[in-house]
């Protein structure tokens, strides 16, 4: 059976219906940056999923990794600022079983197969620290809300939302499958 980030780190990929706070250690993703707003539809997100996808295929492709098993391909996130200038980072948890040398050559690939330009991808350390999170379903519209009880919740510990470091929203469903009301979606805030 394939390894699952989701199921074997439940408690960083889902959240309740009621706000929680957890601390976030490091963890490795493949990771692009940027700045300004971020669609979902942007080819940053294109460019994580192809380069991803390779490495996910890179044993059936010939590319030799050691210690290789079978994972499900984690979902594709993203961490944000909420302050102007916006700036972001769309990640993809990496299994710690691939190198630098592996990455590069993901990207080499999927720039070839697809043409996505995946120059800017890098394995990166992720720390988050502290945070407050929520299980968000339905439209984007309804994120706000949601964000604003995840600060009261914060606050009622003596918690305050840390503006310094980034946001963070893991989405589990598949856009093409489910419909906006049904939408799920971690919600993270990094507290202080």
């Amino acid at each position: 059976m394939a390894f699952d980030y989701k199921v074997e780190f439940k408690e960083y990929y889902s959240a309740k219906q009621t706000a929680q706070l957890l601390f976030i250690p490091s963890f490795r993703y493949l990771c692009i940056e940027g700045s300004g707003k971020l669609a979902k539809g942007s080819p940053a997100f294109a460019a994580m999923h192809q380069v991803a996808l390779m490495l996910r295929s890179s044993r059936r492709l010939g590319h030799d990794v050691p210690s290789w098993f079978d994972y499900v391909l984690p979902p594709v996130e993203s961490l944000y600022s909420a302050q102007k200038p916006f700036s972001w980072k769309v990640i993809s948890r990496l299994p710690d079983f691939f190198t630098d040398e592996d990455v590069s050559w993901a990207k080499e690939e999927a720039e070839r197969k697809s043409g996505a330009g995946c120059s800017g991808i890098k394995a990166m350390m992720i720390s988050e620290g502290m945070c407050a999170q929520i299980m968000h379903t339905g439209p984007a519209s309804t994120k706000p809300e949601a964000f604003i009880r995840i600060e009261e919740y914060a606050a009622s510990f003596g918690y305050r939302v840390d503006e310094s470091r980034l946001r963070h929203e893991i989405p589990l469903s598949d856009p093409e499958r489910t419909s906006r009301n049904r939408f799920r979606t971690v919600l993270r805030l990094p507290v202080c």
